[in-house]
């Protein structure tokens, strides 16, 4: 009776042991891939500051430090940076979502009839194959000055979704359907039974890029349209007035929050849908 009980002690030690040893080296992998990506930016920064020197004009190229002291100045001190990124993150969501929406609808719609897929062939050719600046120019016509990057947003990341989502739902075996119908599967438990799991893997590679995408064209489409208070107007102003210390720190905060929307709303949310 000792020993089992000895035994069983010394499993739930070792099974305890053996746990703390991998959770410190996913911890120390973790450590490893930041400590490089710091290395690599701090390379980036001295090559910047290197090329600044080699040139000496502010107006082609912005000072690191001063870039740096910009940013601080717009996230933490004025704190002027945070109602324009909001504003401008909220416009693309909208676009993005409203995108989600229309591509699965639309894919299960065109799955369903092969006149209605090859009647908006060429529309999504269209889309796909057109510069962004030219809706932009023809949404300054047709929405209002404050949704146009919300629509331009949804146009991009549309064509996207839509493609991927449509593999999806054509990759499910008609087997699969026929076994539904025997069964008697509500439609419900049909979409996630069958449905969903065919799906999956075609739509979060489609989010992947299609975010960053949206975000990027979102802001384009301020940049041109004058959308106010957005971080569009602030890098037109920048090139306005030629300020380029400006339009370097918005590029950053740009490239910043572009990486943290795509974390939140890939990492965090879908995530627990995968």
């Amino acid at each position: 009776m000792k020993n089992s009980t000895v035994n069983l002690l010394l499993k739930i030690i070792k099974k305890k042991f053996t746990n703390s040893i991998k959770l410190n080296n996913k911890y120390k992998s973790k450590l490893w891939n930041f400590a490089q990506q710091m290395i690599l930016l701090i390379i980036w920064v001295i090559l910047w500051q290197i090329f600044y020197l080699s040139v000496n004009n502010d107006i082609i190229i912005a000072n690191p430090y001063s870039v740096f002291c910009k940013i601080i100045d717009l996230i933490f001190i004025s704190c002027t940076a945070w109602p324009k990124i909001f504003i401008s993150t909220l416009r693309t969501l909208c676009g993005f979502f409203l995108a989600i929406v229309f591509s699965i609808t639309i894919a299960f719609v065109t799955n369903l009839s092969k006149f209605i897929k090859y009647f908006l062939n060429p529309l999504i050719h269209i889309i796909k194959t057109t510069p962004i600046a030219c809706f932009i120019i023809l949404a300054l016509i047709w929405v209002p000055s404050f949704w146009i990057p919300s629509f331009i947003s949804f146009l991009i990341a549309f064509p996207i979704l839509y493609s991927n989502i449509l593999k999806g739902v054509a990759s499910v075996e008609p087997n699969l359907i026929e076994m539904s119908k025997v069964f008697r599967f509500s439609r419900w438990n049909k979409m996630k039974m069958i449905y969903f799991p065919a799906i999956k893997p075609h739509f979060f590679s489609s989010c992947v890029s299609g975010i960053g995408l949206a975000w990027k064209s979102g802001i384009s489409a301020e940049v041109i349209s004058n959308s106010r208070n957005s971080i569009g107007m602030e890098i037109y102003f920048s090139q306005v007035h030629l300020n380029t210390i400006n339009l370097f720190a918005w590029t950053i905060i740009i490239a910043f929050f572009s990486s943290i929307l795509e974390k939140i709303v890939l990492k965090g949310i879908f995530r627990n849908y995968a």
